[in-house]
């Protein structure tokens, strides 16, 4: 063999290899291309997908706005209806009200018309009736009110005012006195009453014809729920006060409804209806179960300013001792111009009780008791 073919062999594998490591490069390229190309479109399809999925959700987007809006517009759609009926409920109430408040009107004006006929009525019934009245009851339905003079007692004052004339002042002793005096406890019906003191004027008033008193007294009674005894001392009472030559009218203020008793209220209203009615120069406060046992107890208040009289200070309950140190319950006499200095009772005592404590113990009492 010829020793060149070896060399010629070997360039031949080479230029072999060479070509296939161009064809194989080549190959390598365009499978990079070909991934390339691949890899893009993949890109560009989701892209593509991306930009549908945007539009699908602008698409509904959209839609939930239209929704959105076209439940706005059923909204106000609702509430144009809902306005339009509550007009219409207001118009018919409107209307209603109207309707009700002319009832009204109609209303007061019968009651007014009524009111009006009930006074006349009432005026009659006094005028009829004032000559079968022998006790001034004051009934107050409700303390919180205050006083409550009607008609009655305007016309028993004009009855009482009329003047006494040429009469001279009856004795400073009265005359006819015993000193100790039996109680008749029975509780007779005020019928019988009234046919046992017949002079009396109406709502309870008295005075002595054969002369002129020394002093014109109001008995106020506070008193609720106590009727056996209140007959019991009106039976008592007149006898003794007529005794004396007193110019006396007896008020019973009468507590009703369902507060507790007030007894420093009722003495107040008491007081102020007793001066409206009568120029009263002595007030005196008297228990509904208190009757006084010996005629000698003037039924007076003290000539000396400085003096208030109690008259109850031993009573026959409790054999006759004092009840306890200042005690001035029962009965207690004052003059009109004291109770104004003092200005009357408390009023903020409610039940039984601790109204003529106080009284006695109030920084504006500057009185001192005499026990008669």
């Amino acid at each position: 063999m010829d020793s060149d073919t070896p060399k010629k062999v070997e360039d031949g594998d080479k230029i072999k290899l060479l070509k296939d490591n161009k064809e194989n490069k080549q190959e390598s390229k365009e499978e990079k291309k070909e991934e390339k190309k691949e890899e893009k479109k993949k890109e560009e399809k989701k892209e593509e997908k991306k930009k549908e999925e945007k539009k699908e959700e602008k698409k509904e987007e959209k839609k939930e706005g239209k929704k959105k809006e076209e439940k706005k517009e059923e909204r106000k759609e609702e509430k144009k209806v809902e306005a339009e009926k509550d007009e219409k409920k207001g118009d018919k109430k409107d209307e209603k009200k109207e309707k009700k408040d002319e009832k009204k009107e109609v209303r007061k004006e019968e009651k007014k018309d009524g009111k009006k006929e009930e006074k006349k009525e009432e005026k009659k019934e006094v005028k009829e009736n004032l000559v079968n009245t022998k006790t001034t009851t004051i009934p107050i339905n409700n303390l919180l009110k205050g006083n409550n003079t009607g008609p009655q007692l305007i016309e028993i004052s004009k009855i009482w005012r009329v003047k006494q004339d040429n009469l001279t002042l009856c004795p400073e002793k009265p005359p006819n006195q015993k000193g100790k005096i039996d109680v008749d406890m029975r509780s007779l019906k005020l019928e019988e009453i009234e046919e046992e003191y017949k002079d009396l004027w109406p709502g309870g008033h008295w005075r002595p014809k054969e002369c002129k008193s020394r002093q014109k007294v109001a008995i106020v009674v506070p008193y609720r729920n106590r009727e056996p005894h209140l007959r019991t001392f009106l039976h008592n009472i007149h006898r003794f006060l007529q005794k004396q030559q007193l110019d006396y009218a007896i008020f019973v203020v009468e507590q009703m409804g369902n507060f507790a008793f007030n007894k420093g209220r009722l003495t107040n209203i008491g007081v102020l209806e007793a001066i409206r009615v009568y120029p009263f120069d002595c007030i005196i406060f008297h228990d509904v179960d208190t009757y006084p046992e010996n005629d000698n107890i003037l039924y007076r208040c003290s000539t000396d300013p400085k003096y208030t009289k109690h008259f109850s200070v031993y009573l026959e309950r409790i054999g006759y001792k004092e009840y306890y140190p200042g005690f001035i319950g029962g009965v207690l006499a004052l003059t009109v111009e004291q109770l104004r200095k003092v200005n009357g009772y408390s009023n903020d005592f409610w039940g039984w009780g601790g109204e003529d404590d106080d009284f006695n113990t109030s920084e504006d009492s500057q009185y001192e008791f005499s026990e008669k």
